[in-house]
């Protein structure tokens, strides 16, 4: 029935032109031979594809590499620095350098505005702005306390 024999359902159902032709027995010899070739070729890739597995099964892997992969990983993560204590530490020590780089700087505009104010006074002639000095004074003054003498007692005095 399916390989050219003429039947009311198949040809309804839409076979190809040829197993419905009457053009004769080698037309309809051909259109076997036709349909046979595709039927080998979807045969051969689903015993293909059915053989994957299989042949992927049958590697030489070792089964217990998971589990040595997770022990090196754990014991690489119990030596890393990346806990509490050592961020901790980190924190502390970027802080510190904070405080006293506020503290120099604080020092250094405090001594600029401190000669420029003490310029100002000595010419009484000058054009300097006198409260821009007392500012940078007060600023600087600020600066120098906060970095400085917070910063480094509290980091002497907590270690």
């Amino acid at each position: 029935m399916l390989l050219g024999l003429k039947s009311e359902m198949f040809s309804a159902a839409g076979d190809p032109p040829a197993i419905r032709s009457t053009a004769g027995p080698l037309a309809a010899a051909r259109a076997r031979v036709a349909h046979a070739y595709y039927g080998c070729l979807a045969s051969a890739s689903v015993v293909c594809l059915s053989a994957l597995p299989a042949a992927a099964q049958t590697s030489t892997t070792d089964p217990a590499a998971p589990l040595d992969f997770l022990k090196t990983a754990r014991s690489t993560a119990s030596s890393s620095n990346l806990n509490t204590t050592s961020v901790t530490t980190f924190g502390g020590n970027i802080a510190t350098i904070v405080a006293i780089a506020a503290g120099v700087v604080g020092l250094i505009l405090a001594a600029v505005s401190g000669k420029k104010l003490y310029d100002a006074v000595q010419n009484e002639n000058s054009r300097e702005n006198v409260g821009a000095s007392v500012a940078g004074l007060a600023i600087g003054a600020l600066l120098t306390i906060i970095g400085i003498i917070v910063g480094a007692t509290t980091n002497f005095a907590t270690g």
